[in-house]
């Protein structure tokens, strides 16, 4: 089952999975995050949207210059830890003490933030000293049945070195190789607010809940408010089903395992991972298997997509049970995901 440095490593994940860089759909290599910058700033304008909040500043510069510099947030879930939990937060015209790392382009007034004090004190942020990240013992009872709310441990899967924001490095096929040599990060659907397919949604940063209802058992990743439902009275998949993304799914206990089979799927772009598309041929089989104490939960799934993949991908990850964490709905804003690509070197 799960070893006790394990689960220590998800209660200390699960306390910062939302407050510690989460950065939903694009990587923040492009942030210097061993420097720092620090300044007073006038807020001109604040989007409160998923999958990212931008803060919008005007300041002056050393020399005296107006400059205008815009901070990327986290989504309206990530800010939960930080304080920043509502549209009214910032208004223009509120000044601020601004603290984040700047862009490597220095040309470029774009930064990601870590504190942010307002004029009469009050503080946000996402900056945690050693004391905060110190996991702690889990307290009340775990899930007993799978159901409940789940945080990601980590973004690498058990055994793995691919990290979440690279491109797959699974072994395809011919065209597989030919959409993998096409990549590049401003093709990722997510930017148009397309929904997740499997098995992305199941790795995706953000939690999830299962319930029941009826027989059946609900899925709901908040990332992207993808909502998917697990047969469990049924034994096989229906022959002229809808096709989908997520496809169909049917489920049954093996033991304490839950284990779900899908197929039905339609074709996908960027459907098997980052940066390889799926077609209709897809098929994902995921095993499920609770902690002892119901705090922690482990997924295995194994993806088999003969037009893109010469053999089957098997990845685990991990998962902690955070009943303290409410699922919102995403609601994506088609701009906000978009902003970051149109950051030009400012003047």
């Amino acid at each position: 089952m799960f070893s006790r440095n394990e689960v220590r490593y998800a209660i200390g994940v699960a306390g910062m999975t939302l407050g510690a860089g989460v950065s939903a759909h694009h990587s923040t290599a492009n942030f210097d995050t061993r420097q720092t910058v620090e300044f007073r700033a006038t807020v001109t304008k604040f989007e409160f949207n998923n999958p990212h909040s931008h803060l919008y500043l005007e300041r002056a510069s050393p020399e005296g210059v107006k400059e205008q510099w815009l901070v990327e947030l986290p989504s309206v879930p990530a800010m939960r830890s930080t304080g920043i939990t509502s549209r009214d937060k910032f208004k223009p015209g509120d000044v601020i003490t601004f603290r984040g790392s700047p862009d490597r382009d220095p040309k470029k007034k774009y930064v990601t933030f870590n504190r942010i004090t307002k004029e009469d004190g009050t503080v946000f942020g996402r900056e945690q000293d050693a004391s905060q990240r110190t996991a702690q013992t889990p307290k009340g009872p775990g899930s007993s049945d799978f159901t409940g709310t789940w945080s990601l441990m980590g973004w690498i899967p058990e055994g793995g070195t691919r990290a979440f924001f690279d491109p797959v490095s699974y072994s395809v096929t011919q065209k597989g190789k030919t959409v993998l040599a096409e990549y590049a990060e401003e093709k990722d659907p997510v930017l148009n607010c397309e929904k997740h397919g499997l098995p992305r949604s199941i790795y995706g940063v953000y939690p999830r809940s299962i319930t029941r209802k009826g027989n059946n058992l609900e899925f709901h990743y908040e990332y992207m408010d993808v909502l998917r439902t697990i047969h469990m009275d049924q034994k096989s998949h229906p022959a002229n089903a809808p096709r989908s993304h997520i496809g169909h799914s049917i489920g049954r206990m093996e033991g304490n395992i839950l284990v779900i089979e899908t197929a039905n799927f339609s074709a996908q772009r960027w459907g098997n991972g980052r940066g390889l598309d799926s077609s209709d041929q897809k098929q994902l089989v995921e095993r499920y298997t609770m902690g002892p104490d119901g705090h922690t939960m482990k997924v295995t799934f194994t993806l088999t997509d003969p037009v893109y993949l010469t053999q089957p991908v098997v990845e685990t990850f991990s998962f902690s049970y955070s009943p303290e964490y409410k699922i919102s709905d995403f609601n994506c804003d088609v701009d906000s995901a978009k902003t970051y690509l149109n950051v030009g070197a400012q003047k």
